[in-house]
Parts: C-alpha cells; structure tokens; sequence
C-alpha cells in the first residue's frame, strides 16, 4: 500500500466541475479554456502578458486536467515583469493530473507532491480563506469549459523554493548549528542524495545528547583535518559523517496531514514511523518523537526540526582511531599509518594511550620506537591503581615498546607514573592533565602536557634535581657512559644527592686514583633488568668486571619505601627507594646517597691522609712509632687531623714538649666512629677526654671538650677506609689544644665604667648613713634631756590629781631607756614617799608597795 495514500486526496479534490462560476460568468462564450479565463479577467493581464512572452499559450492549451495558479496584478510590483522574464516558469504555477477545488480543502493541511515541479500545501485558516504554500487563494474556482481545469486566482508569485542550504540560512536558528555544519561538510555528496526526500533537522541539544564533544569534533572535522590527513585515513571519516547524515533523510517525502502512520526508511535502511499531529502541521516519528516546526519546503523535498532524535549515537561506531583526530591528534595517527602501526588505534585490544594537549602536536622526529612509548598494552585506571595517603606514590609500567634489537634484549622499556599530591606524573616530567581517561571500547586515552620522550643515553635520563653530576663525570673519564650492547641491558647503581660530599677525602683519593675509580664504579653496574618492583628478590648477575655477583633486593623492615640491596661483592647494603627507578636507552638506573665499596678495592687511612691538608700532621703522628703504628695496624681509629696551615700556625713541631698527648687527643677508638659519623653523642679520645659533637647546621659539625673550655673545632671533611667501616678520618679546621681542659679560677671583670658608678653609689649610701645615724642621736639626746627635767613643788594638788598616772607611766617606761632607767635608779630613795603621796585621792585602796631595789639591780644588770 502507498504510503502517502494520494489517490483519496486526488479523487476528493481534482473533481471537474462542469457547472462552476467561470462558465456561469462568461455565457456570451460557450467555449473558454484557461487562457479565456485569463484573458477575459482584467486582474490576470500581466500574468497573461508573461505567459504569452514566453510562449505557453499552446502548452496550457494542450494540458488537460490540471490546476493553474494565477497570480493576480497586485502580486507584482513595478518592473517585476521584466524581471521575471529571464526567470518565469510556468511549471511553478500548475499541478497536473489534479483539478483543486477550493472548498474540497479541509480543516488539515494537505500535501501535494506528485505531478509537480516541486511540492505544494494546501491549508485553509479560516472557513472562508485557502492557501497555497502560504500564498492566499483570493479569486478561487474558475473552470474553463472545454478543458478539465481549474485556475485560481493566488495574491503572490509562486517562486522556485531555497535550495536545502538556503532554507536552513532563512530559519535563522542558532540552534542548527551542528547540522549546518555538517551539511555544508557534505555539500558535494549531499546535492545527489536529497532529491525528493524528507530531511529531519536536528537541533544541537540532540547532537549533545547523543554524542560527547571530542565525538563531535571528530564528526563535524572542527579542526579541518581532512585536508591535511591521506586519502586512506580521511575515507572512515567521510563515511561516518555520511551514515550520521544518512540518518537524518527519509526515502520519500512525508509531510502533511497522513490518513494513518507512515513506515519510512531512513537512507541507512532503518525503519521509521511517521504520524502526522496538529492538523498536519507538524509530525512525529516513532510515536514519541514531535516536530518542533514542520513543513519545511526546499527545491527537491520537505524538511522537518526536532529537538530530540534518539538513535543518532548509533548510527557510529568509535574507535581510538577517531577519538584522537576529535582530541585534534590527526598528525598523530597520520604518523602512526605511516610506520605502519595502525593496528594500535583501531584494533579492539585492551590499550592505554597518552596523548599531549591540544596544541602540543609537534611530531618532528617521530620514530618507530617513540610512537610505541605513548601506549602500553594493557589498561591502566590510574586512579585506581596509584593511591597514597602520603604525599607520594608510583607505580612502574611496560610500554609497547618491546626492543628488537640488543640495548634492553628484547624488554619492554618501562615508564613510570607517580602521584604527587592531587598530580600525575609520567616519569617525574610529564602531566597527565585528564586524570578521568576517555573510554572507547577497550581503549583508555589520556592527555599530558607533552608529547613523551623515550628514555634517552645515562646523561639525558638523569633529573638534575638528583646530584649526580659527579658520577657521570667519573663515567664519563672510565668511558662508561656509552655501554656496549649485552643483550640484557643493565641496571646501575649511581651515587647522587650528597653522596660524594660526606665522603670529600674519599673523592679526593678516588679523583687521583684512576685505577680505584675504575674498581667502584664497575662493581656498581650489573647486567640485566633489576626494577624496584621485580618479583624476584634474589638473582646472580655479572658487574661490568664480568664478575659473578649474587644480589639479594628485600624490602627493609626499619623503613618503609626503602629496599635494601645486597650484593655479596661488598660488606654494606645499599638503600634505595622503592619505584624511583630512572629509566635510559640501556637499561635502569638506582639512585643511591651513600657509597659502599667493593671488596676488592682497598682505601687505608694512610691513602686518605695523602690529601695536602693532612701531610704535616701524618708527618706527627709517625714522628712517635707507637702512634704512628695506627696508619698501618689492623685495628680499627678514627683521626682528627687538623689541617696542615692551622698546624704550622698553632707552631707544633715534632719537638713540642707534650706532643704526645696532644696527638692522643686527636685519635678516637674505632668503637667510638659512629657517634662522630652521626655527630649526636660523646665520643672518648685515645687519651681518655670526651669529645662533643653537635650539628650547627645541616653541614656544619663542630666539636668541643666535654669538661673544658668552650672552644670548638670545626669538621672540614671527612673520609673512611673501605674495608674498616669504623676507620676515618676527620679533617678539623685548627688543632685540639690540651690547654682546654684546664678550666680558669673564675673571676670577675667589670668595665671601668661600671666600676666607677659603682663607687658612686656606695659613697652615696654611706653618706645618707652617717646622717641617719647622726639624726637619731640627736632624738635620743633630746628624748633624756625632757626625761631629767624636776617636777615643780609648788604644783598644785589639782595638776597632781590630774597627772599621776601619766608620771608613774613614765616612770616605769623609762625601764627601757638606759639613760633615763639610771636617772630612776639613784632618785629612788628620794621618790619613795612622794610616789604614795602621789597616788590619785580618788582610789579606794592604797598601792601595793614595790622593792625598787631588785628593779634596780636588774635594770643596771641589763644594761651593764
């Protein structure tokens, strides 16, 4: 069954009827057809005018069953016809097959589209008025009556519709910019597919919806990479963007009002229904799916806008491939074809990729190798996988870069991610900016702040940030630095950070040494591949001697993120930190921050003691025979040797009286070592005197008597024996004198100004003293005087009736007075009777008599 059903549309509206207005009107001609009526109604002179200038007068008089639509004068302005002329068609103004009948035409849009030039509506808004394409139909139903049809006078020209590009221009929506653009990505192959279709117009929210942005830039080409990328790799792209278009257009045109559903296929064979809704003014696909504006005439079909469209992430399927040309990585993948490894983006193996930024695409020397080390082989959530509560945290993975050839024997060369803080970095260097990877199938992208580098020779590799400049010069001098091929590459064991600093007369032997040199270094290079992380923690491997060495790497149980080497080469362990390997085109490298020697290399005290700054004092020490003996014996002291300036300085000689002792102070028991090694505790001198040591700062020690003065000696440098670890030497900036263990009678010193207010003072007390003194003697003096003074005889009876109590007080408060108790004491005989007289009259009893005399004696015994 057709699915537009016309035939019930053409048998309801192209009725011919023989008995209308036009015959009605025009009785004086029994035989009109359409160019009669044109002609005998003035309002269609300057239609007839064109059609008669362009010679369709026998053409519209041989059609037969047809509908002619007549613009009327006032549909063209001014100089219109003149200009119509080069362009007038008269298929634009006739249905054929079809007789139209104004009042035929329903409540309902209808969509006419065969038999035309292109396709029309006819809609009525109001009961008394019909249209044409939105064009009003103002003089309707005028019938010829010699010929089957209908001419209907229109108000306007019915001009050719905008070609499909034009229509979305004349929409003036911002909305459509993501379909605009990918139609106008299509012009060239779209103008072919779109004759007598429908095409649904997507705004951008369902793009949005259906696809994320590097999707979208992958499909609209927003960073013009076709024109640069090969023919090859821009074929998928065009075919993507053609399937999503294809989606988009209908096999035939569906518009108007649809007596029942329509089945439509998509121009990707896909089913769609069609329903028509709003009195066939919009429509709906797949019964949910509504039109926000319907009916859309362009040159060769009818189009349609939707908002939503469900099914277009469908209609592509997303590899690596085309998530790195939407990240703008086209130079990228255009390299990776040319070395033949397409393999890697479009296959659907578990991958990881690291990508840099856009913008960041510089691919100049690019090779085989460095491609491969953006991917590793296996998927890697590295949020997942490298967590910390601390501040740091690695993990070690294989690149796709698996060596042929016989730098790393055919291993994989690693790289290593490490979290610091909030950020992810790939081999200390690189940022990895998008922690959230982007997933396409089993494929994880990231992107990094730059493009990565392979791991380059020893020196390129080593981040100067780790110190470790010495060694490779010393690398550098034994020719180390480029090894030969070994078909396993090699793990090294480089001293960095400060290392060589604590050992500075070790260095200076070593620098004057090439032979000793060269027996470290080559014991710190082993062959094969020894990561922090390897499973087996003990293995048998070959120094660059060809030596035989078994290594043992466990974790250490005192700190955690330190794993212990043993190699039986040596006496020590060596630390390093777990997963801060360095990798470099030959292998890994171990940073270490001590130095531990092998065996076979013999460094004595006397070897350190060959330094210029220790000559004069080894030329001390071997002057006694008995201390001397130290520099060669197996047991095990350590030096304080001044330096050979502060020696001649301080004027000691081999014929200083107490040499002896003074030597002895500066040679410490090897069991005392460690405490000057860590500088924290008191270490005894071979003469018995504790030695302090403290740390004035991170590189300053200084050391000090203990008992003695507070005099200090600074530790200039230092060096210890390779096969006595407590054997060292301590180079000190001045000699230890015994002297400073006497400790001074302490006295005072005060300035001769302090001395002199001082002085000052004390006279100034003294003064105010003395006239204390002197004031307080003339109150006494005063005091007695008033004490000795008679009483009158001829007083009256009334003063001593008022006054004897306040006499007698007296009289006994002078007991405490030495001058006025004597006074008392020879006046007693005399006061006896005077003292009952004086007793008050108003008393009831006589006083009690008194013996003066005991009172007396004991006053002068008091005061005697």
């Amino acid at each position: 069954m057709n699915i537009f059903v016309l035939i019930w549309f053409i048998g309801w509206t192209c009725a011919v009827g023989r008995n209308g207005r036009g015959q009605d009107e025009h009785d004086d001609f029994p035989f009109t057809t359409v160019v009669d009526i044109l002609s005998q109604n003035v309002e269609f002179s300057t239609f007839l005018t064109l059609i008669q200038k362009g010679g369709y007068i026998p053409y519209l008089n041989e059609l037969d069953n047809f509908t002619l639509w007549a613009p009327v004068n006032s549909a063209f302005v001014e100089d219109e016809q003149e200009l119509l002329m080069g362009t007038f068609d008269i298929d634009n103004y006739i249905i054929r097959d079809c007789m139209v009948i104004t009042s035929d035409i329903g409540n309902s849009t209808q969509f006419l589209s065969e038999n035309v030039k292109f396709p029309f509506f006819l809609s009525r808004r109001s009961p008394e008025s019909a249209y044409v394409n939105g064009i009003e139909i103002i003089e309707p139903d005028l019938l010829p009556n010699v010929q089957n049809a209908t001419v209907q006078g229109i108000s306007s020209l019915i001009n050719n519709p905008p070609g499909f590009a034009e229509l979305i221009d004349r929409e003036h929506r911002k909305d459509l910019g993501i379909f605009k653009t990918l139609t106008n990505n299509l012009y060239a192959t779209l103008e072919s597919m779109i004759q007598n279709r429908t095409i649904l117009m997507i705004e951008d929210m369902a793009f949005d919806d259906a696809f994320n942005e590097i999707e979208l830039n992958y499909l609209l080409d927003r960073f013009n990479s076709t024109n640069s990328i090969g023919e090859d790799i821009s074929r998928t792209w065009k075919e993507d963007s053609l399937r999503l278009m294809q989606a988009m257009i209908l096999r035939e045109m569906v518009a108007g009002s649809l007596e029942e559903e329509a089945i439509s296929f998509d121009l990707n064979n896909k089913m769609i229904r069609v329903d028509s809704i709003s009195n066939g003014n919009q429509v709906k696909i797949n019964d949910t799916i509504e039109s926000t504006k319907g009916n859309l005439l362009y040159n060769r079909g009818v189009s349609h806008i939707f908002r939503d469209f469900s099914g277009l992430n469908s209609t592509v399927e997303f590899n690596a491939e085309k998530y790195l040309h939407g990240l703008n990585k086209s130079e990228f993948v255009k390299e990776l074809y040319f070395r033949k490894l397409q393999n890697m983006i479009t296959s659907d193996e578990n991958l990881t990729i690291f990508v840099s930024e856009d913008g960041n695409d510089d691919v100049t020397g690019y090779t085989k190798p460095s491609l491969l080390y953006h991917f590793a082989e296996e998927k890697i959530w590295i949020e997942r996988e490298i967590t910390s509560e601390g501040s740091q945290a690695s993990k070690l993975y294989d690149s796709a870069f698996c060596s042929s050839n016989k730098r790393l024997g055919g291993h994989c060369q690693k790289f290593k991610i490490t979290k610091k803080g909030d950020d992810y970095f790939i081999n200390d260097r690189y940022k990895i900016t998008s922690i959230a990877p982007m997933v396409i199938k089993n494929t994880l992208i990231y992107t990094i702040s730059d493009n990565l580098q392979l791991p380059g020779d020893l020196v390129s590799a080593i981040p100067p940030l780790y110190h470790c400049y010495k060694s490779l010069r010393f690398l550098n001098e034994l020719n180390l630095l480029d090894l030969e091929a070994n078909h396993n590459g090699y793990t090294i064991f480089l001293p960095c950070f400060q290392s060589w600093d604590i050992m500075e007369l070790n260095l200076e032997y070593l620098s004057g040494n090439k032979t000793a040199l060269n027996e470290l270094m080559r014991n710190l290079i082993i062959d094969g591949l020894h990561y922090t992380n390897n499973d087996t923690t003990e293995f048998t491997a070959h120094n660059k001697f060809g030596d035989e060495v078994t290594v043992d790497f466990s974790k250490s149980d005192t700190s955690e993120g330190v794993i212990n080497v043993k190699m039986d080469s040596m006496d020590g362990i060596l630390k390093i930190e777990s997963l801060h390997d360095v990798f470099f085109n030959q292998g890994v490298i171990h940073p270490i921050d001590q130095i531990i020697f092998p065996h076979s290399l013999n460094i004595s005290l006397n070897d350190l003691m060959k330094s210029d700054d220790c000559s004069v004092f080894k030329h001390l020490l071997k002057s006694i025979n008995q201390i001397g003996e130290i520099l060669n014996n197996d047991d095990e002291y350590s030096i304080l040797v001044p330096t050979s300036s502060s020696i001649i300085s301080d004027g000691l000689s081999v014929n200083t009286t107490n040499l002896e002792k003074i030597l002895k102070i500066h040679i410490i028991p090897g069991n005392y070592t460690q405490s000057l090694l860590d500088c924290n505790s008191v270490s005894k001198s071979l003469s018995g005197d504790s030695i302090y040591c403290r740390k004035a700062s991170q590189t300053s020690r200084l050391l000090s008597f203990m008992d003695g003065q507070d005099k200090e000696v600074r530790i200039l440098k230092m060096g210890c024996s390779s096969s006595k670890s407590n054997s060292c030497i301590f180079l000190i900036d001045k000699p230890i004198s015994p002297d400073w263990l006497k400790i001074p009678r302490t006295r005072l010193d005060l300035p001769g100004v302090a001395l002199g207010i001082g002085v000052l003072l004390g006279s100034l007390f003294v003064v105010l003293l003395l006239g204390f003194i002197i004031l307080m003697r003339m109150n006494s003096r005063a005091d007695r005087l008033l004490a000795n003074t008679p009483t009158s005889e001829s007083s009256s009876p009334d003063d001593t009736e008022r006054n004897p109590l306040l006499q007698q007080n007296a009289a006994h408060g002078d007991q405490y007075n030495s001058i006025s108790a004597t006074n008392a004491g020879n006046n007693a005989s005399q006061n006896s009777q005077s003292f009952e007289a004086s007793y008050s009259a108003n008393a009831q009893r006589l006083p009690i008599k008194q013996q003066r005399s005991t009172n007396s004696t004991i006053a002068n015994a008091r005061f005697s």
